[in-house]
């Protein structure tokens, strides 16, 4: 039953990116249409995280270099999300600033950035957490199961 579960779990992910694909590619469509498909995957995606974090499945590294690895996706997704704002904000408000060195529009990116980087370290960290308790009581149910198919000594 398991299997069967997955698997349309996998196709009705398949099916929601294929489908925001074509509404944007083909029919040239932006990111309100397509809203309901965006939802899906994202969501699929937070639970397939949280899920797989509560199993235990250690899913980030904890070694220097993981760690390295780690931070140097928050700041390059950061960074991606700083200037993407960015663009839309310039594109937007412009003509209210007095170049791309304007004090105030500097400062929209840096807050950007900022709460970019606060806001994924804190998803990041209540996955970790998540992952810790979930190894945590895996390696109890294996230590009961060890216990109970343990011979009895006394005999």
């Amino acid at each position: 039953m398991k299997g069967k579960k997955r698997a349309v779990g996998v196709a009705a992910l398949l099916l929601a990116a294929a489908s925001a694909t074509v509404k944007t590619y083909v029919f040239d469509m932006g990111p309100r249409d397509i809203a309901a498909e965006l939802i899906i995957i994202l969501g699929s995606l937070c639970y397939v995280a949280v899920r797989s974090a509560l199993l235990g499945h250690g899913f980030m590294d904890s070694s220097r270099w993981g760690k390295v690895l780690t931070a140097a996706a928050v700041v390059g997704l950061s960074l991606a999300v700083c200037v993407s704002s960015g663009i839309r904000n310039y594109a937007q408000y412009g003509q209210r600033y007095d170049g791309v060195l304007d004090g105030a529009f500097l400062a929209v990116l840096a807050v950007s950035f900022l709460s970019s980087v606060i806001s994924l370290s804190a998803v990041l960290a209540l996955l970790h957490g998540l992952s810790r308790a979930g190894q945590r009581r895996l390696e109890r149910k294996l230590e009961e199961t060890d216990r109970d198919t343990e011979p009895d000594a006394r005999q």
